[in-house]
């Protein structure tokens, strides 16, 4: 296998592409958005529907978003006793 890239548990790793085009055209933009990889490509190849994308990827990108943390419920518990 000449040629072949492994990495430390001697997998074989994914070949770069030809010539860095994935670099320049998607990689750099990329790098630059504060955003997990999956949904920065997204957000980049949202054409006509950025505003969505945006939206969605912001809710992905938040930890669960519908769940009180236990300390706020135990502030809720102990305002209503007080209260």
């Amino acid at each position: 296998m000449a040629g072949e890239r492994t990495n430390g548990c001697r997998a074989r790793c994914v070949s770069p592409p030809p010539c860095g085009r994935l670099t320049r055209d998607i990689g750099l933009p990329l790098a630059e958005l504060p955003l997990e990889p999956m949904l920065g490509r997204v957000l980049l190849a949202s054409e006509g529907c950025g505003e969505e994308a945006v939206t969605v990827a912001a809710l992905l990108s938040v930890p669960h978003l519908w769940t009180a943390s236990r300390g706020a419920h135990k502030a809720q518990v102990l305002c209503a006793r007080v209260g």
